[in-house]
């Protein structure tokens, strides 16, 4: 009688346990599938920002390709160069670490976007 209560008791730990374990693969599988999901948008934005970079390397005449935007060794005046990396440099500042929702309307990414 004994070893018959303990075989039963044994297998309702292994059923609890089974049971644990599948709630722990539901939530790898979901966090899983949330991963993908997120690790394709940032390669579609990594994509564009490169697409971006590469656009903006041709306007300041750092791309060597011969579709650039502006020939290579033309040089851009001085101010129109300046405008350009001040603007380059806000973007990604704002990007990178973004404006709290009190910000957005202050000085700090506005006044950097206006220049």
């Amino acid at each position: 009688m004994r070893n018959r209560v303990a075989a039963q008791t044994a297998r309702d730990r292994k059923k609890l346990r089974m049971d644990e374990l599948e709630v722990v693969v539901n939530k790898l599988q979901e966090e899983r599938k949330r991963l993908a999901s997120e690790n394709q948008l940032l390669r579609r934005k990594q994509s564009s920002l490169e697409e971006e970079n590469k656009q903006l390397r041709g306007l300041v005449g750092r791309d060597e390709s011969p579709r650039s935007a502006v020939p290579f060794g033309v040089p851009l005046p001085q101010d129109a160069l300046s405008n350009l990396f001040l603007l380059t440099m806000a973007t990604l500042l704002c990007l990178l670490k973004p404006c709290n929702p009190s910000q957005r309307t202050s000085t700090k990414c506005s006044s950097l976007l206006q220049r």
